[in-house]
């Protein structure tokens, strides 16, 4: 199963719960490019406080949207997950080996 694991910084990112009868949730504004968000799709997304920590947060990628922002210079994408919470998959750890700009993508 394809998954992708987050550093969660509660002043960039946010995690956002859209639709409560759903369990639905966004996070976002990622630097994934608007590919591997494609290939993503009913993967797992994990968020974490750190790299050795379990997951706070885990869920299936149900969709996502892209968000522009402007870099030094150029605007940059960034990317919001739209993820279906599955309450099974918190506490997950990963091992160390993987990441990197405070994610980790595994396939």
């Amino acid at each position: 199963m394809k998954s992708i694991h987050f550093i969660e910084r509660e002043h960039v990112n946010k995690l956002i719960q859209v639709y409560p009868d759903r369990d639905e949730w966004e996070t976002g504004y990622w630097v994934v490019k608007r590919q591997k968000a494609f290939e993503l799709i009913d993967g797992e997304l994990y968020l974490h406080r750190g790299q050795k920590e379990p997951a706070f947060f885990g869920g299936i990628i149900i969709g996502f949207y892209c968000f522009d922002t402007e870099g030094v210079g150029r605007m940059k994408e960034r990317i919001v997950f739209r993820v279906k919470r599955v309450p099974e998959l918190e506490g997950t750890v990963t091992p160390q080996e993987g990441w990197g700009n405070e994610q980790k993508t595994v396939y």
